[in-house]
């Protein structure tokens, strides 16, 4: 693997994905507290505020995608905007590429070899679906459908698999800046800032 001195936007970069790991860990802890609530409102408000940092944790992955394209000619046409969907696809219409790989890191014969860990199931997609849904969370729509005494339910046990697999996803990752034939290799455990690694490396295969 090459290593470079980091760019400023890899380390614009490396501080997000460091937020990023800050606030999954926080949130996978409070959303497994909520089966220890005592108190109906209590456990909504505990639910409600893991929403939120999983809507703010798309919208940070979203800006890290746009932050790490900092040298491209069509940069700026995505600084304005702020919803993680409209931000992701601006970036597809820069870099087909653009949204992170989880990827694989061994040894073979004394040297690091880094491979697309196909097994992940996140992807840009998912994140942009999961984003609209989160919302829906959050607001309360219409006054009628809020008359009467009807309880708010959320599927507590698919938030807690969502931060889970953002973690894991992000564990070890790799993403493509256009132009460039190297990659930027991430590892979210092995670094100076918070535990984050950011290098610029060539994969194995790619």
């Amino acid at each position: 693997m090459t290593a470079i001195e980091p760019t400023p936007d890899m380390m614009t970069y490396q501080t997000m994905m460091a937020e990023i790991k800050s606030r999954l860990a926080i949130a996978r802890e409070d959303i497994a507290d909520t089966s220890t609530d005592k108190g109906y409102m209590r456990m909504i408000v505990r639910v409600e505020s893991c929403v939120l940092q999983a809507r703010l944790i798309c919208e940070l992955i979203a800006l890290a995608c746009l932050a790490i394209h900092e040298r491209h000619d069509r940069y700026s046409e995505g600084l304005k905007l702020y919803h993680a969907g409209d931000i992701l696809k601006k970036l597809s219409t820069i870099n087909e590429e653009f949204f992170p790989r989880a990827i694989r890191i061994s040894d073979e014969g004394g040297r690091k070899a880094i491979d697309f860990d196909e097994t992940t199931e996140f992807t840009r997609d998912k994140l942009i679906e999961f984003y609209g849904k989160l919302g829906g969370m959050l607001h309360r729509g219409q006054l009628k459908k809020l008359t009467g005494d009807i309880p708010r339910e959320y599927d507590v046990a698919r938030l807690s698999r969502w931060f889970i697999t953002v973690t894991l996803f992000l564990e070890n990752h790799c993403i493509k800046v256009e132009g460039d034939s190297d990659a930027v290799i991430v590892q979210m455990h092995g670094g100076a800032k918070r535990g984050v690694m950011v290098r610029r490396g060539a994969l194995s295969h790619n």
